[in-house]
């Protein structure tokens, strides 16, 4: 369908920036240097039927109490109301391995929740129908790394003073691992996405800055002095990093087309989303 604009993901997604420390001196990646603070994902997705609205499913099943949640949503035409209108109805399962599905609860508005025992290195898959079409994903839960500390680096950077959480682990040697880290700061979840490969620090200890240079002093989740500083650090799997860096780098215009497409996703059946099994670790620092 030409000319149909889609609003896949209706938050704000923000500059992300790594500083990245301890691996052959100092090292600063700006993952974009726009003087733009913020943009809408806008997607243009071939729509199999006139009128027709793709589903989006985010699934995600974490290692921390064994939890899973899927969230279930239309994507909404560009004149229509910027707001999430979960989809009702669905019948939502996922399984391990070859154990028995175990079916989700549905909570209202679109999300659905329900316990799995996680163990790495196994195969999971997802099942939803809704409307007479099923959607379905299979991925592996990667191994755990441990998340050694959290701690606030002081730097200034652009003329301003930050204080920015930092994050220490070690990778481990001769394997591929992709990590997502989500910032909280006050109860206030960034929307920027910070995720990171160690294609260039493979088996060693890393130290990672959480920076986002262009968050505004008097946003929720510019970090000032006494706040409260969540990080949960996540070991993803690769499926999951590929598709979050295609929706960061389309929703920021750093695609290679001037019209973004779909990131690309384990869903069959034409939805949009991904499915992640992935290990969850929390730490709670104050800011300095």
């Amino acid at each position: 369908m030409q000319g149909t604009e889609i609003i896949l993901k209706t938050k704000k997604i923000n500059f992300a920036c790594f500083m990245i420390t301890g691996y052959r001196g100092f090292y600063i990646i700006l993952l974009l240097m726009i003087a733009c603070a913020s943009c809408r994902k806008v997607i243009h997705p071939r729509l199999s039927a006139p009128g027709a609205a793709p589903v989006v499913i985010q699934a995600t099943l974490s290692g921390r109490k064994d939890s899973a949640v899927v969230f279930i949503s239309e994507t909404l035409d560009i004149y229509a109301p910027n707001v999430y209108v979960g989809k009702e109805g669905a019948t939502v399962s996922i399984m391990r391995g070859d154990s028995l599905p175990v079916q989700l609860t549905p909570l209202g508005n679109g999300r659905y929740a329900g316990y799995l025992r996680t163990i790495p290195l196994q195969d999971y898959f997802l099942r939803v129908d809704l409307d007479g079409a099923s959607y379905t994903a299979a991925t592996q839960m990667p191994p755990k790394v441990k998340f050694d500390s959290l701690f606030i680096t002081h730097r200034n950077v652009l003329g301003r003073n930050l204080r920015i959480p930092t994050v220490l682990f070690t990778d481990p040697p001769g394997e591929e691992n992709y990590y997502r880290f989500i910032l909280s700061v006050d109860g206030f979840e960034s929307t920027t996405i910070f995720i990171e490969t160690d294609r260039l620090f493979n088996g060693n200890k890393m130290t990672l800055e959480l920076a986002d240079l262009f968050t505004d002093s008097d946003a929720p989740t510019f970090v000032d002095k006494y706040d409260k500083v969540i990080v949960e650090m996540q070991c993803i799997s690769k499926q999951t990093y590929q598709y979050l860096y295609e929706l960061r780098e389309s929703a920021l215009g750093q695609g290679n087309s001037l019209n973004p497409g779909n990131p690309r996703s384990n869903l069959t059946g034409g939805a949009l989303g991904y499915f992640s099994v992935h290990s969850s670790e929390n730490k709670i620092i104050f800011s300095d």
